[in-house]
């Protein structure tokens, strides 16, 4: 059995190699109800990185009713040199609710996966959002484990 880390605790996985890590950390502030999400996922072998984040987009297009997108942009890691991210804000209409939305896309090549970081607020950024947006990008390291 493969034993699984997490900040709480260890506990085994069943063998096999038929198990995704597919976990999401989501951090809310109680202040202001924005959130920060931390998503992973695996990229199928059928598809690019930037398919699969054009195929995850597309399911959320089913959804809402989008009212601005930006293009993904590359953006650079100074922590995570080498690693190819990307980084997209839009907004859109859920229902009665706009969702404003931002989120940075970096792919791990080695590992065929990637990790997504998406930032989500209910009124557009302030000020104080978009310094702690840059500050997460700038500082952000990943490990190799």
């Amino acid at each position: 059995m493969n034993l699984y880390r997490t900040d709480e605790c260890t506990f085994p996985l069943p063998d096999g190699n038929n198990w995704l890590d597919c976990s999401l950390n989501i951090f809310r502030n109680t202040q202001d109800n924005s959130s920060l999400i931390v998503s992973r996922g695996v990229i199928p072998t059928e598809r690019t990185f930037e398919e699969e984040l054009d195929y995850q987009w597309s399911l959320l297009l089913g959804s809402v009713e989008v009212l601005h997108s930006e293009p993904r942009l590359p953006r650079l890691l100074p922590m995570s040199p080498g690693l190819h991210a990307l980084e997209k804000d839009c907004h859109f209409r859920r229902g009665s609710h706009r969702h404003y939305q931002r989120q940075l896309a970096i792919y791990r090549a080695e590992r065929r996966d990637m990790l997504i970081f998406t930032c989500t607020a209910l009124q557009p950024f302030t000020d104080e959002q978009n310094l702690y947006w840059q500050k997460l990008c700038q500082s952000l390291c990943l490990t190799q484990s």
